[in-house]
């Protein structure tokens, strides 16, 4: 069994280290921030390069040969304070006349059109009370033509889809309110996904996977996290890919099935 303790005491100290540098109850000034967000990119990046080596160990060598790996760091004080993320590369969006995202492009927005990753949170209020500082492991779809082609996949792929988010403590979240999401009151990401695609329009285009792991959390529920959510992302791109192949969910039947063998031994 592959060991995790060496990563749990880096992600454990990543946090810490946050937590001590962005009390919650002090002012930050611009070039408090700057310097805080540049050590954590720099701990984020060696944190996550070795989450996602483990978590994708034995997929297909196309994921990193078709994506690219990159820290964005964020300019202003906020919850998130860096993000790793692997996204399509450049030739993905010249093919279909977008825009390369920053950093690549220092005129481009944060917007990757699809990514699978990592983001580095500080501890903040929320609802009354505290959240401590935390990692969130995100699959992320922003963009007209990349929700049109995952729509596309999660009808032709229900019974994959539904597998991989299963069991895996995910969250389905949008940047719009929808009224037959809202009304659910249960936790099931499929479930919450299938009543999103009932609704034919997005202003936004955009939906979020994520699974978040605090300071009593541990390395292992991260990488499980991003091994489904890697799956879920090489599959979706091979959707949005000009040249399409559809086929790809059929190189993690093996895998998926020891996940899910995995988890009924437990």
């Amino acid at each position: 069994m592959r060991s995790f303790a060496p990563t749990i005491m880096r992600m454990h100290e990543t946090l810490i280290q946050l937590d001590h540098l962005l009390p919650l109850d002090q002012p930050v000034s611009d070039k408090h921030w700057a310097a805080v967000s540049e050590i954590s990119a720099e701990a984020l990046w060696s944190l996550s390069s070795k989450l996602l080596n483990a978590a994708t160990a034995t997929f297909p060598k196309r994921i990193s040969t078709e994506s690219m790996q990159e820290v964005l760091v964020t300019r202003e004080p906020a919850i998130v304070v860096a993000e790793f993320r692997l996204r399509p590369k450049s030739s993905y969006y010249n093919n279909t006349a977008q825009e390369v995202p920053r950093p690549e492009n220092p005129k481009g927005n944060d917007a990757s059109g699809i990514q699978v990753g990592l983001l580095l949170c500080r501890r903040h209020a929320i609802r009354h009370r505290l959240q401590g500082p935390y990692l969130s492991a995100e699959f992320s779809v922003w963009g007209r033509r990349e929700r049109a082609s995952f729509q596309q996949f999660f009808s032709g792929h229900r019974r994959f889809i539904e597998r991989l988010l299963n069991d895996s403590g995910l969250r389905f979240r949008t940047s719009t309110p929808f009224g037959n999401v809202d009304r659910f009151l249960g936790t099931n990401a499929f479930r919450k996904m299938d009543l999103y695609f009932e609704n034919e329009f997005d202003p936004e285009h955009s939906f979020t996977l994520e699974r978040v792991v605090d300071s009593t959390g541990t390395s292992e529920e991260l990488t499980q996290a991003l091994a489904s959510l890697t799956a879920l992302y090489d599959c979706a791109v091979g959707y949005c890919n000009v040249k399409k192949n559809r086929d790809r969910a059929l190189d993690y039947s093996t895998w998926i099935s020891s996940k899910h063998s995995c988890a009924k031994d437990l």
